[in-house]
């Protein structure tokens, strides 16, 4: 029993500290959130894995448009276009040293970029199949255009994901600093239990100690709560 309200001290300790990460204190709102605390961690926990996942759709956003920024824009539509007409574009990469003039001829070859010492270029050819001393390249399946525009719609849903997480933790806070405050209570007192004095064959514990003054009402609340006996003398 102890080791359980321990543990379940500590999650909410540590839930706590990632609220409080989000919020500074002017922002603690005193409209709380309806429900109780486990409602309150149901609902945070839903916004961050909401947030979660839309962050980690970034990463692959952002390579993806650093791979066409290399060739800028183009209309796949029209790429499509020449490989209905029987042509087919190909993109590759290789170092500049290593481009080969005889290819402009041979594959209608057109350097696109240089970047880094690499040289990006596309061929125009009949064929699929080229004989061909460069590195093929892999390109997303969307326009530069298209990928910025997406990484801008995803920006605003995350900053949106992230506020409404934001907005929860600052309604959650008070009620999850209560919470934690009455386990506390109940460890300390399960504590005491442990440590008490055993009457009637172990049927009664006696207990005796000292609250401050502070603490008096919400000790009192939570041994009423449990219908415990207690006496308070001065």
């Amino acid at each position: 029993k102890l080791q359980a309200l321990l543990q379940e001290l500590a999650s909410y300790k540590a839930l706590l500290k990632e609220m409080e990460a989000l919020v500074v204190d002017k922002d603690i709102t005193s409209k709380e959130t309806k429900g109780d605390a486990a409602a309150i961690v149901a609902s945070f926990n839903k916004l961050k894995e909401e947030w979660q996942s839309l962050t980690q759709k970034l990463p692959l956003l952002e390579k993806d448009i650093a791979a066409m920024q290399i060739w800028g824009e183009f209309d796949w539509a029209e790429v499509n276009g020449l490989e209905r007409n029987g042509w087919h574009m190909n993109f590759f990469s290789c170092p500049e040293r290593s481009f080969k003039e005889e290819w402009i001829e041979s594959f209608n070859a057109m350097p696109v970029n240089h970047v880094g010492g690499i040289c990006y270029f596309v061929t125009v050819t009949e064929s699929d199949q080229l004989d061909i001393e460069a590195e093929a390249v892999r390109l997303p399946s969307k326009s530069l255009s298209a990928l910025t525009s997406e990484r801008a719609s995803l920006m605003d849903s995350i900053n949106t994901a992230h506020s409404k997480m934001t907005d929860c933790a600052s309604m959650g806070i008070l009620p999850i600093r209560r919470k934690i405050s009455h386990l506390k209570g109940d460890v300390d007192l399960r504590k005491v239990k442990l440590g008490g004095e055993k009457k009637a064959d172990g049927a009664l514990i006696l207990l005796e100690g000292w609250v401050p003054d502070e603490n008096l009402a919400s000790l009192k609340e939570m041994l009423d709560k449990n219908g415990i006996y207690y006496e308070c003398r001065p």
